[in-house]
């Protein structure tokens, strides 16, 4: 006859504390894994203890499983689930030891501290080559944890990207893009770094490719319109590069990230403009660019240098 029945629901997640529970009662006593769909045909004559682990989900336990022991993970995300369920059990167990505190001001007297640990078999020590300087243990949710952890992702790409290290950089910002969700703040920027980490390694056709989904999904990001507009440059597009460096100077989007380069709504756009223009052979609107630049970076030294090289130009007739 088995001595404990440990009540968990595995469904949504395999890898819940329940499965950890359990492992390790079998190393003590006879235990066996009860699921909530399995209660109402359960014989409470045939156990001497029930142990409902903390899943997260909310389902009755039968009242003539008895006794009852509950162990609560999560008393510090949702604390009055867990209360309910403590003041349903004949002895309670807290992860967290805040939790044993306000298990116990809310009235629950026969309360006690039962940390979490690793499993052994699972989390145990392992004699491999390391990979990664950063790892994660644990699942990907919807929600705060994920969004965090892409974020990690995004920010190695840009550390990456910043160091010059753009192989490396790539790597994350991939990774980042394939797992981040369409809402999250950081996915606009990781394309924008990562057309520019593709464009240093002359990877221009990625570079278009990757361009090309980020603007689908934020079509206005000026940004990535501005990278858009480089590649047209660089593949010799000159008009559709002119028309989408004048896009970026005369429409007004809301900033999205808060690490965005100010430069590309003004000077760094204006600056390449004048040399769309000088290539397409138009000095005298490529002097007026240079100009207006100047009105706001009176000191800025690509205009200053530039411009007599523009009048050379206008006076040849080029």
């Amino acid at each position: 006859m088995p001595h404990v029945g440990v009540i968990f629901d595995d469904g949504p997640r395999p890898e819940t504390t329940g499965g950890y529970a359990l492992r390790a009662l079998q190393c003590l006593t006879d235990a066996v894994h009860l699921r909530p769909a399995d209660l109402p045909q359960v014989d409470p004559n045939q156990f001497r203890l029930f142990l409902r682990v903390d899943d997260g989900l909310e389902y009755d336990i039968p009242p003539q499983l008895r006794p009852l022991a509950w162990w609560g993970i999560d008393t510090h995300l949702a604390f009055e689930r867990c209360l309910k369920q403590a003041q349903l059990a004949d002895l309670v167990f807290a992860a967290q030891k805040n939790g044993v505190q306000q298990l116990h001001q809310a009235g629950i007297s026969n309360v006690h501290w039962l940390p979490l640990a690793c499993d052994p078999v699972i989390h145990g020590r392992r004699q491999v080559k390391n990979r990664f300087d950063v790892a994660f243990v644990g699942n990907f949710f919807p929600g705060a944890r994920t969004e965090l952890l892409n974020l990690v992702l995004f920010n190695l790409g840009m550390t990456h990207a910043d160091a010059g290290q753009q192989e490396e950089a790539i790597q994350y910002l991939q990774r980042c893009i394939q797992v981040s969700g369409k809402d999250e703040s950081h996915l606009r920027k990781a394309y924008a770094l990562l057309i520019g980490s593709l464009m240093q390694l002359q990877q221009t056709d990625e570079a278009q490719h990757c361009c090309t989904q980020g603007l689908r999904l934020f079509p206005d990001d000026k940004e990535l319109l501005f990278r858009q507009a480089m590649l047209f440059h660089a593949a010799g597009r000159l008009e559709q590069a002119e028309q989408t460096y004048l896009r970026i100077l005369q429409e007004q989007t809301e900033r999205h990230f808060a690490s965005v380069d100010l430069g590309i709504t003004d000077y760094k756009t204006r600056h390449n403009l004048a040399i769309v223009y000088e290539d397409l052979g138009q000095p005298d609107i490529a002097q007026q660019v240079w100009n207006d630049i100047l009105l706001t970076h009176p000191h800025y030294e690509p205009a200053l240098r530039r411009l007599p090289r523009t009048a050379v130009l206008r006076a040849e007739g080029v």
